[in-house]
């Protein structure tokens, strides 16, 4: 998630019952009833439709998030699988998932269904949407997206020099450079999703079937199911998704050869300060960006700056960064690091209801489409192992007052924090 100081932008990120729908057993999880009583406010009608009508456990997997959007004619499937890479994986991920979005959208191209993927910062996940009428075919485009990899040599070579390119670019900048600065600081040993130069050069064929089969089980994988399929048909269409490997295998430690230091052309000095931020459930994280990218454009600092949220696996990081010449860089990085207490000293109901609004908003209109809504359940349940986080996550907001913000920030500001700067 991104929040900029130029024109704001956020990107956007029970009851349990045991019920048996087959002979092999399925847990069922069941939300609250509309109707039962909550300590929270009401919510806005639109915030319901984040709310799962169920979530199915079948032995075996795939976990299933069923949701409904009533009178639409289509069906969106969303799957995710967590993925975790060694040190010498680092990029592998990446490369699965241009490979399995290829095949995908080679599979759907009949029927002219829409189908997405993309390496999250917790594993893969693909979303096929399409008619409901073609259900059948629309399961087969994703158990083509998540099948065991066809490692032609050239197919290979060529994602892989993709990847490569996509990762030098990020790292012969200063932004870039400054970005992995701070994620390495503030999550120790968490691999690039994009991998490194080393990482990426020892990857084989040989790597990827190893991370697919390890990866790539059905008991792992999780689908949201937008659309008005029978559960049955839904479980019995995903009988045979992906690798059948069962036996245990561990995360490979081994690290690559070290990487030489980039090289970037920098004018200015970049500067950045992150603090962990809680987890994504928790929506304090994005009001205070949202808080702080406001501060920047109404007290105009004379340098560029920019606040951002990042999802580095199970941890969120709240980053604040600069760039300025020369003569203003002991002023950005004073005031780097003094947006916490800037932001803690002048919120109040005014400022914050505008910011809470927004976040809002940001959510629920991009909800507002089956593969909306599938993507923002979905990623909410991949950042934190729970179906209702989404919908928790917009209730929490009516929860948001200064106060709160006030002691979320005081509770990060006391927490780790770390620093980064390029120089020219």
């Amino acid at each position: 998630m991104t929040v900029s100081s130029h024109p704001a932008r956020l990107l956007l990120g029970f009851v349990w019952l045991s019920v048996s729908l087959s002979a092999g057993g399925i847990d069922a999880q069941v939300p609250p009833r509309r109707g039962e009583t909550t300590n929270r406010p009401a919510l806005p009608v639109a915030s319901a439709a984040l709310r799962p009508d169920s979530v199915i456990t079948p032995r075996g997997g795939p976990k299933v998030i069923r949701l409904s959007t009533p009178g639409s004619a289509l069906t969106t499937l969303r799957l995710s699988i967590p993925v975790q890479e060694g040190p010498a994986e680092a990029g592998s991920a990446q490369i699965l998932a241009l490979l399995g979005l290829g095949r995908a959208r080679a599979a759907a191209g009949p029927i002219g269904a829409r189908v997405e993927g993309s390496r999250t910062p917790w594993g893969i996940a693909y979303t096929v949407v399409g008619p409901s009428e073609d259900f059948d075919y629309l399961t087969y485009v994703l158990r083509e997206a998540v099948a065991e990899p066809r490692l032609e040599r050239t197919t290979f070579e060529r994602a892989r020099s993709r990847v490569r390119e996509e990762a030098q670019r990020e790292r012969e900048t200063a932004r870039g450079r400054l970005a992995a600065q701070l994620r390495e600081a503030a999550v120790p040993g968490a691999a690039p999703l994009l991998g490194t130069p080393a990482s990426l050069d020892s990857i084989s064929t040989s790597t990827l079937r190893d991370l697919w089969a390890r990866t790539h089980r059905r008991a792992r994988m999780a689908l949201v199911l937008v659309g008005p399929e029978p559960i049955e048909v839904v479980l019995a269409a995903l009988a045979d998704l992906g690798s059948s490997d069962r036996t245990t295998a561990t995360v490979p430690t081994a690290r690559p050869p070290a990487d030489p230091t980039p090289r970037a052309e920098v004018l200015r000095t970049w500067y950045g300060a992150a603090w962990v931020a809680g987890d994504a459930r928790d929506p304090h994280g994005a009001v205070v960006a949202s808080l702080i990218a406001r501060g920047f454009r109404e007290k105009q600092p004379g340098f560029e700056s920019d606040v951002q949220l990042w999802d580095v696996g199970s941890v969120r990081v709240l980053a604040v960064t600069g760039a300025a010449y020369e003569a203003g860089a002991p002023a950005m990085r004073r005031r780097v690091e003094g947006m916490l207490a800037e932001a803690a000293a002048d919120v109040g109901r005014e400022e914050l209801a505008p910011a809470v609004s927004a976040l809002r908003f940001d959510l629920l209109s991009g909800a507002r489409t089956p593969w909306g809504l599938a993507a923002l359940v979905g990623r909410y349940h991949d950042a934190t192992g729970d179906p209702n986080a989404a919908y928790e996550h917009v209730a929490m907001l009516d929860e948001v007052t200064p106060e709160t913000i006030r002691s979320y920030l005081n509770d990060i500001a006391a927490g780790p924090r770390t620093r980064a700067e390029v120089k020219p």
